[in-house]
């Protein structure tokens, strides 16, 4: 956790609304930059370009019935390359705009293919495919390189998870916001190559789990509530590891697809969030504020006025109700045949 400051801010008559988190921003970095310094945070021996090319392998059943769930969900299968497992398509969301109105979701046949989708493009190279495009040659070699990253923010949705926990240990950070299946296939990713994935989220005016307490004033001219929290002006949140439930809730398939060691080192470090995530909090400070409640009259005349309509509505269902003692029409008797 990075450095913060502790202190007591008064905010006397401020609104319950203006306490409020304000919504995150982030996204998925997909690159071949950020494995070294993964490596490093994570602490996962095992992990390798070889382990990863045999992990695939074994993975391959397992991503095969990811496509068939998500061909349950509405993605269509579409015409392949050879180095290709599967590719997928549906249409894009409403308001976005792609050059066919698809979204694609691409899995290779070898995990290489993910690797050198990350790699930074070569400025030389960019350099030179402008100005093949400016005298309109195209290049084929571009064209039937197709891309494997996984940071399309029209496919992956990231959340903050435990955001609105009120429990005091339990610590928010960024975590897929997209169906099983995908989040099988992009969490696999991660495990076999930590770093190569790195989802992201900050937001500001954060309040910190469990920090929030209030109390009550009776007053009778204008009762209220008092409120309590710690608030983070800024708060930025990184995932390199899967969440733990994730290991979890498939270690049967993970146990075949690692190894059963390895599993367990990766489980073990998926559970310890400075090895699996990093949290960074900014000005740290105690807040309070004031709700002002109704009076009490008027909570008594609202209370009279739900009563009543509460009874109205029991008086209309009477009403619309069978009658007691009025001939029910008999069941329609079952037929041998």
């Amino acid at each position: 956790m990075g450095k913060s400051k502790k202190g007591s801010v008064a905010d006397e008559g401020k609104p319950a609304d203006a306490a409020r988190p304000m919504g995150p921003t982030g996204g998925i970095d997909f690159s071949e930059a950020g494995v070294e310094a993964a490596a490093a945070q994570v602490q996962l021996g095992h992990v390798s370009k070889p382990h990863a090319r045999d992990a695939w392998e074994r993975a391959k059943p397992w991503m095969l019935e990811q496509r068939q769930k998500l061909e349950g969900l509405g993605w269509a299968p579409v015409d392949k390359a050879r180095t290709e497992l599967y590719v997928l398509k549906r249409m894009a969301p409403h308001g976005s705009f792609t050059d066919d109105g698809f979204v694609y979701v691409r899995v290779p046949a070898k995990f290489i293919d993910f690797t050198r989708s990350a790699k930074a493009r070569d400025a030389s190279a960019d350099g030179e495919e402008a100005e093949l495009k400016r005298r309109g040659i195209r290049s084929k070699k571009r064209e039937n390189a197709p891309s494997h990253a996984l940071n399309d923010p029209l496919v992956w949705k990231i959340k903050i998870d435990g955001a609105e926990s009120t429990e005091a240990d339990r610590v928010p950070n960024v975590a897929l916001d997209v169906v099983q299946p995908m989040e099988n296939i992009m969490y696999l990713v991660m495990t076999l190559a930590p770093g190569l994935i790195r989802l992201h989220a900050s937001r500001k005016d954060a309040m910190l789990p469990g920090s929030h307490t209030q109390e009550t004033r009776d007053d009778p001219v204008a009762p209220s509530v008092r409120h309590s929290a710690i608030f983070a002006a800024s708060e930025q949140l990184a995932r390199v590891l899967p969440p733990a439930f994730w290991f979890k809730r498939n270690s049967e398939h993970l146990r075949k697809i690692l190894g059963d060691a390895e599993f367990e080192a990766a489980e073990a470090a998926a559970n310890d969030e400075e090895r699996a995530t990093s949290r960074i909090l900014g000005d740290v400070a105690e807040r309070t504020w004031e709700e002002m409640l109704p009076p009490p009259e008027q909570k008594k005349k609202k209370s009279k006025k739900a009563a009543a309509a509460a009874a109205a509505n029991n008086h209309s269902a009477t009403d619309s109700s069978p009658l007691a003692g009025s001939p029910m029409e008999a069941p329609p008797t079952a037929i041998a045949v």
